[in-house]
């Protein structure tokens, strides 16, 4: 379940996007987050206000996993509308 007002923000954000054409958000991943969870969320609220959207990673950053091995994991995400698509 998305918290209230997390989902509150998401809906005002992509009303803003859908309102202007030729635009999209950047959104950081916070390093206790991910952006599986983001893009979840923004899906969902998404798919609420018929909207299709478009996930670019812009952005990544180097991590451990618990055996000490670096990965890379997104840290900037931008989100578009996918106007081709419905």
């Amino acid at each position: 379940m998305i918290d209230p007002v997390e989902a509150a923000s998401i809906h005002i954000a992509l009303q803003e996007l859908r309102e202007r054409a030729n635009s999209y958000l950047e959104i950081e991943v916070a390093e206790d987050d991910t952006a599986g969870r983001i893009e979840g969320n923004c899906r969902a609220i998404a798919d609420e206000m018929h909207m299709s959207l478009r996930f670019t990673v812009v952005a990544t950053r180097t991590v451990r996993n618990p055996q000490g091995v670096p990965r890379s994991e997104p840290s900037m995400l931008q989100v578009s509308l996918d106007r081709e698509s419905g």
